[in-house]
């Protein structure tokens, strides 16, 4: 159970006995850290997070002040995921998980050394010492998200599936370039009554990826299900774990039944691409409390859908061309995001807004499926712990916009423009209606040069879908490209591939 945190006073950061008393204890940020008191809090925490566990404990008995900034537990997850990797396990917070090992659940006896930093019964307020960037996650990880779902208005609309066309959502909201929440639309979904601990008995044992990334190696963290669960139960992070999978679907094919995409978003034109070459578009999202998406655009010009299935999320939205105040958009892959989390957002950015600043917002219950048009930023905070499905499309009606923006990513990523040019390809034969909005950004893509079907030795292999059907056929197909500067060979043989 969370409880609630209001106090604007910095609270100590220690979860452990402080350092041994001694009378030349120096305990203030000027004396307590020496020559690193010149950089600031972050830049500190950098520079320590590149500690192994006995290093940050021999840092931590230099003085008081050591002694707070090394109970961050951002540091102590970093040498918890490098110790285990893909076995991690969750010890009632990252410190304990760090040191302890895996076969290991209670601390250790009071007589070793490591018990000066597992026991949490004294902890002791030190004076002299100032640090908003630990206070503020220390706030964070507090935080009780208790009446964060209720709104005084929502500035999205709300249509019932069963009051809404396919022709009337193309009308009103995809050809206006409108976000909109679709009620009622998983009811028919295997997911639609999610149960964690049936989805833990069957996955349990599967690794996941999550939406961070380790910051040494830079590949996303990892995590047995089982794991995950554990930790959602008992995490009290500034920044939780977010299961963000992208790759669900390959390694667990038979997940692709538990849910459809709904019939608003499938004339979907990436759908013409086999899978080697089209870009990432669908995720498993599981997140606790506190977890979230930062404000972001998605990439390559598409747009989205969201389905969830269990949990609250609160959503924040702006429209193209509107940065979310408080933020610093940066380039990360393939698309612009903020560099500020969710609640940090929430509780830092949005209380100093002016009501005209404020993005529209709303609260996605189960079963709402939400869509966001390409080019619109959106921020996700997750209110409880929540499960859901995303995917990307770009359909007829927003592929104009949506070229643009390709044609600006393909000209400085290769492996963009050869999708661009098969993409073009399969466009032109089979909706020829949309050829002249393809035809663009030809000096981009080199459309003087061998078309896709010539430069891969044959006609496009790649039946147009049909949307009437759950599959659609391919035949084999051969073809050299260029990916991230290596050379690679895709082969894709006769099968059936599933609408997605």
């Amino acid at each position: 159970m969370e409880t609630d945190t209001g106090n604007t006073a910095a609270e100590p950061v220690v979860a452990a006995s402080d350092a041994p008393d001694n009378e030349n204890n120096k305990n203030d940020r000027r004396d307590g850290l020496g020559t690193l008191n010149q950089f600031h809090d972050g830049m500190i925490l950098h520079i320590l997070s590149m500690l192994d566990a006995e290093s940050l404990c021999n840092f931590a008995l230099a003085s008081r002040a050591c002694y707070i900034l090394h109970t961050d537990m951002e540091l102590w997850r970093v040498i918890a995921v490098n110790r285990y990797a893909d076995n991690t396990q969750f010890k009632r917070d990252w410190k304990q998980t760090a040191l302890l090992p895996n076969d290991f659940s209670q601390p250790l006896p009071q007589e070793t050394l490591l018990d000066t930093f597992l026991d949490p019964s004294s902890p002791r307020h030190v004076t002299g010492f100032y640090a908003t960037l630990i206070h503020r996650r220390y706030y964070r990880s507090q935080r009780n998200l208790k009446g964060w779902d209720l709104l005084d208005k929502e500035g999205v609309p709300r249509v019932h599936a069963a009051q809404l066309s396919v022709d009337e959502f193309n009308k009103n909201f995809e050809q206006k370039h409108l976000p909109v929440v679709i009620c009622g639309g998983t009811k028919t979904w295997a997911w639609n009554n999610w149960d964690f601990e049936a989805f833990k008995s069957q996955y349990g044992d599967k690794l996941f990826k999550m939406s961070q990334y380790h910051v040494r190696t830079r590949k996303r963290v990892r995590m047995k299900f089982s794991n995950y669960m554990k930790y959602m139960e008992e995490q009290r992070d500034h920044d939780p774990l977010y299961l963000f999978d992208k790759g669900f679907v390959k390694r667990h094919p038979e997940m692709r039944s538990m849910y459809e995409v709904p019939p608003y978003f499938q004339d979907d034109l990436l759908n013409y691409l086999d899978d080697d070459i089209r870009p990432v578009h669908r995720w498993i999202l599981i997140g606790p409390r506190r977890s979230g998406s930062k404000f972001h655009v998605d990439p390559i010009g598409s747009s989205a859908w969201n389905a969830l299935v269990y949990g609250k999320k609160r959503w924040a939205l702006y429209p193209p061309g509107v940065a979310p105040l408080g933020t610093k958009p940066v380039w990360r892959d393939e698309e612009f995001e903020s560099d500020v989390e969710s609640l940090q957002w929430y509780l830092e950015v949005y209380p100093h807004l002016k009501d005209e600043d404020k993005p529209l917002e709303f609260i996605q219950h189960p079963g709402d499926i939400v869509f966001v048009p390409g080019g619109w930023w959106h921020a996700v905070l997750n209110i409880t712990d929540t499960v859901s499905v995303t995917q990307n499309f770009i359909s007829p009606s927003l592929l104009p916009a949506a070229w643009g923006e390709m044609v600006n990513t393909a000209e400085s990523n290769l492996f963009y423009r050869h999708m661009m040019r098969f993409l073009r390809s399969q466009i032109m034969t089979y909706r020829p209606e949309l050829a002249a909005v393809v035809a663009k950004g030809a000096d981009v893509l080199g459309f003087d040069l061998p078309t896709p079907a010539q430069a891969w030795g044959g006609v496009p292999t790649t039946a147009p879908p049909d949307h009437s059907a759950s599959s659609y056929p391919t035949t084999t197909t051969t073809a050299t490209y260029v990916e991230g500067g290596f050379l690679r060979v895709v082969t894709t043989t006769t099968t059936s591939i599933p609408l997605a």
